[in-house]
């Protein structure tokens, strides 16, 4: 019974299958220790483990097998499979949540795309209709011949006309990144006579009631700025306002000088917007979600137009208020020296 011999042949038997396991072997008789072998290799073992073996052929002599915890030791051995496997499923679950990350976005894009061309197909229909109806008056009924009617068709075609060529500045501007796209042509605008045109203008086409306040401080405001492009983004925001204030609209539209900065603010008393929403609705064709509710149309492109503009202009646009008390847009622009 030469605990060597065992330890060897055991040793042999380990590498053979594979397993280069630190060990140590004792023979114990009648429950005494009588031979040991390979005790040195088990120094750097942290913990181990015993496994005893009954001689078949001695029923007085146990074989005893000291090494270290075979969980530890497969773990061990496992490592670089574990990494790799790990790796790999990283590796997938990345691609994966990729993909609906790009599944996602491919059909919210879809979505603004038909949202997009069906409510600007809607937008661009009504001035052109309303242009050619005027139009067939001034043809039809011999209204060009009236110096009383003439000059009130006319009015409206060239109002309409505007109408169109101030989409098709929101489209231009929508399509291409930047602020490079838009050429500002400057001018000293009186900014009260600027606002109330555009008040009067939203006041026409809203098809309800509106009650609009405006004040300017001082009274003779003027700043230097692209008169067109300047009436377009107000009447957005008023457009805006109307839309979403329910039946009983009622804007504040305010103009002051401060700090050598021009600031025109419009207040509303639709339901606001939430926090979360508010560093996205400048963004191009972003619209709040509303769920499966769509009562009021947009395409998504007008407050993206009005940032551009006003970034054009040197100045910033912020919007502020409270949820269910109405929302605060704020232009501020520099006074040009």
């Amino acid at each position: 019974m030469d605990a060597v011999l065992y330890d060897s042949l055991l040793t042999a038997r380990l590498k053979y299958s594979g397993l280069d396991i630190p060990h140590a072997v004792r023979i114990i008789k009648d429950s005494i220790s009588v031979s040991e072998s390979g005790f040195a290799d088990l120094l750097s073992v942290r913990e181990t483990q015993i496994f005893t073996h009954k001689s078949t052929l001695h029923q007085e002599v146990d074989y005893q097998f000291i090494g270290p915890r075979l969980t530890e030791y497969v773990l061990k051995r496992m490592t670089g499979i574990i990494c790799v496997s790990v790796s790999l499923l990283i590796i997938l679950i990345l691609a994966f949540a990729i993909i609906i990350k790009t599944l996602h976005k491919q059909s919210a894009l879809d979505r603004i795309k038909t949202d997009f061309a069906r409510n600007m197909t809607h937008e661009l229909k009504t001035p052109i209709a309303v242009a050619g109806a005027a139009a067939d008056a001034l043809t039809t009924y011999g209204f060009s011949e009236d110096p009383q009617k003439r000059p009130e068709y006319i009015e409206i075609i060239r109002r309409q006309l505007e109408k169109l060529s101030n989409m098709v500045e929101k489209i231009l501007a929508a399509t291409h990144e930047g602020q490079d796209s838009i050429q500002l042509q400057p001018s000293d605008v009186r900014i009260k006579e600027m606002l109330e045109e555009a008040a009067d203008d939203i006041g026409l086409s809203a098809g309800k009631r509106c009650d609009i306040s405006l004040s300017v401080s001082p009274e003779d405001l003027t700043a230097r700025m692209d008169r067109k492009l300047m009436s377009s983004v107000i009447s957005t925001l008023l457009d805006n306002a109307v839309k979403y204030s329910g039946n009983q609209p009622v804007i504040n539209l305010k103009a002051y000088d401060s700090d050598g900065r021009l600031h025109i603010v419009v207040k509303d008393n639709g339901p606001g917007i939430a926090k979360e929403y508010r560093k996205h609705i400048f963004d191009k064709f972003y619209r709040i979600p509303t769920g499966d509710l769509h009562n009021v149309k947009g395409h998504g492109i007008g407050l993206h137009f009005a940032k551009t503009v006003v970034r054009k202009h040197s100045g910033t646009i912020t919007v502020g208020g409270k949820v269910g008390e109405g929302s605060i847009f704020t232009i501020s622009i520099p006074q040009s020296k």
